[in-house]
């Protein structure tokens, strides 16, 4: 019996002594960023892992599109591109952006109750001409090339 209690008490001391680290970055910063804004029932999310990324990374990223009503919604866009993206520094300059070009086609999609469209960013961290970015602070937005969709906005930074 004494053994048992050792043995319990020897693996709460070290168990005890583990944490899990919900913050996995060096610099503090959270490990994701997310921005949620609601119109008209619709919800929409930008999120990005991290909030600094290094100047070879690739910027990533997620927005969703959650129909929040109690009804059908349809999206309707002038162009194939559903989405578009730009990355700006603090001077408003435009660094990278998506999409480069514009198809002239008619596209929608279609979301019942709680039913959500996923789309995904991931583009070298380079401007329009292929040359990497310089370090500095940048803002990414997000919006839906819907007509009445917001815009969502993540500070990011690049080192």
């Amino acid at each position: 019996m004494k053994n048992l209690i050792a043995f319990s008490l020897l693996l709460g001391v070290i168990l005890g002594g583990c944490k899990k680290d919900s913050n996995p970055t060096d610099n503090g910063t959270p490990a994701q960023l997310s921005i949620t804004q609601v119109s008209d029932s619709i919800s929409y999310n930008l999120t990005i892992p991290k909030a600094t990324f290094g100047l070879t990374d690739t910027l990533k990223g997620s927005f969703i599109v959650l129909n929040q009503s109690q009804s059908l919604r349809v999206f309707n866009f002038e162009y194939q591109q559903q989405i578009q993206w730009t990355v700006r520094s603090d001077t408003d300059r435009v660094v990278m952006f998506q999409p480069k070009l514009l198809s002239p086609a008619y596209s929608q999609f279609q979301l019942n109750p709680n039913e959500s469209k996923t789309y995904s960013i991931q583009q070298a961290i380079k401007d329009d001409a292929g040359i990497p970015v310089t370090a500095g602070a940048y803002r990414l937005s997000v919006f839906l090339r819907s007509s009445g969709a917001p815009m969502l906005t993540l500070q990011i930074s690049l080192e």
